[in-house]
């Protein structure tokens, strides 16, 4: 009889590695793109040349190949952690630039 594989934490958690057998794809060619995303999660308190934010990262389907992108944008990662918690991947949706009443540009997900 085969033995049962165990789960960890870690596996559970995924450590900060998202898929890495895909390749990966930076966000801002995902803009104006409807894509599929597949999958979804959050690092919490990542640490980066730009500070500690929280992060999600996205397994997305492009031109019928699955991919990985990252966003820190907060208003991304409060809509994913959204979806996380309803759990509704996969779904599709699109990455888009806005303005803000004061004019600074922020990402979003529509």
């Amino acid at each position: 009889m085969a033995e049962e594989q165990k789960r960890t934490v870690s596996d559970e958690l995924q450590q900060g590695i998202f898929h890495p057998d895909l390749p990966r794809i930076p966000f801002k060619e995902l803009l104006d793109k409807e894509t599929l995303i597949e999958d979804a999660t959050i690092i919490k308190d990542f640490s980066s040349d730009w500070g500690t934010h929280d992060l999600a990262l996205l397994r997305v389907k492009l031109n019928d190949k699955s991919t990985t992108t990252a966003s820190s944008s907060s208003v991304v990662v409060k809509k994913i952690s959204e979806l996380i918690t309803k759990q509704s991947f996969p779904l599709y949706g699109k990455l888009i630039k806005r303005k803000s009443a004061s004019g600074r540009e922020y990402f979003d997900i529509i």
